[in-house]
């Protein structure tokens, strides 16, 4: 018998790894898509700023 004990033991220590594992996966999928919104929404400026930045470098400042 405890064999069997220690057998379901086993069972349901792989189901909980599996739920962890499921849960952690959906929150690296969810900041994923976060750090991609962000990206997004910073794009833009960035490359806003960019064009700032090479017109200063042309022209120095004098316009």
């Amino acid at each position: 018998m405890p064999f069997d004990s220690y057998r379901r033991d086993l069972e349901l220590s792989d189901f909980a790894d599996e739920q962890l594992r499921d849960k952690r996966t959906k929150q690296r999928t969810q900041v994923e898509k976060e750090v991609r919104r962000d990206w997004q929404l910073l794009q833009p400026i960035a490359s806003s700023m960019a064009s700032r930045r090479k017109h200063t470098i042309r022209c120095h400042g004098l316009c």
